[in-house]
């Protein structure tokens, strides 16, 4: 078959692909989505064990050594109205705080995406640090070291140029086997070890040690799981197969 002949049939089942593929490709499936304004200011965070998507997120308690009571704040400068405000209000040596995004593990793609008022405070001796945690199960960690240094999971620190709100996207595609994030200015991508990370099992979001004046604020909080979607090569070869399939029948019948 001449390549002029062949191209008319490429381009109808790259087209039938593409509709059936936008067709047939699900939406991303929100799975948290919160902001935190109907809830009062200076209570402990509500918790939300009920049914996706939900509008608050749990107090990891039960993650020794981790003693988790973030309250909800007005008055954090760089977010607007309430928002998460995670704190160092005990001895530095022992007092943390955690939240954690329980996740259904079916999906190979998540998305999540929050806005941070970073206010780590550098001290001697030790300085806090803001980890975003994957739990996939072995961790997959995005750390803050203070207000201007952040490390990419496997990769050293990168400067931040922003020190007031900053807006946090990051990817991770166990399908593909990588990771992206997006912060600031800062942007990077890399490959997720093959057989450590497996699937999500949580999302947590940790302020450890350091100084009494460390402060994170987290707002606007959202997390998507996308299902994988239908791959439109494969699908236009299939198509183009039995396209050719049902041309060479009628040739096959008639020389029995």
């Amino acid at each position: 078959m001449s390549a002029r002949s062949l191209l008319p049939r490429t381009l109808l089942a790259l087209g039938i692909a593409f509709a059936w593929g936008s067709a047939s490709i699900a939406a991303p499936i929100l799975l948290y989505s919160i902001d935190f304004e109907m809830q009062t200011v200076g209570a402990v965070v509500a918790e939300d064990q009920g049914p996706f998507p939900r509008s608050s997120v749990s107090s990891c308690f039960s993650c020794v050594p981790f003693q988790s009571n973030p309250l909800i704040s007005d008055s954090l400068i760089h977010l607007d109205g309430h928002a998460l405000e995670l704190r160092v209000d005990e001895n530095p040596a022992i007092a943390n705080e955690q939240v954690l995004l329980d996740v259904p593990s079916q999906y190979s793609f998540y998305q999540v995406e929050v806005d941070l008022q970073n206010s780590l405070v550098e001290v001697l001796g030790g300085n806090s640090t803001f980890t975003v945690f994957f739990d996939a199960p072995t961790i997959l960690p995005l750390r803050f070291l203070t207000q201007a240094l952040l490390v990419l999971p496997h990769s050293p620190a990168q400067s931040l140029a922003s020190q007031g709100r900053l807006h946090l996207v990051m990817n991770v595609d166990f399908e593909a086997q990588r990771w992206t994030v997006s912060v600031g200015n800062v942007q990077g991508s890399g490959f997720l070890d093959p057989g450590f990370y497996s699937e999500l099992r949580s999302v947590r979001l940790a302020l450890t040690g350091g100084s009494l004046e460390s402060r994170v604020g987290i707002d606007n909080l959202r997390l998507w799981a996308i299902p994988e979607p239908i791959r439109l090569l494969e699908l236009a070869l299939a198509v183009l197969a039995l396209r050719g399939g049902c041309r060479m029948s009628p040739k096959s019948s008639s020389g029995r």
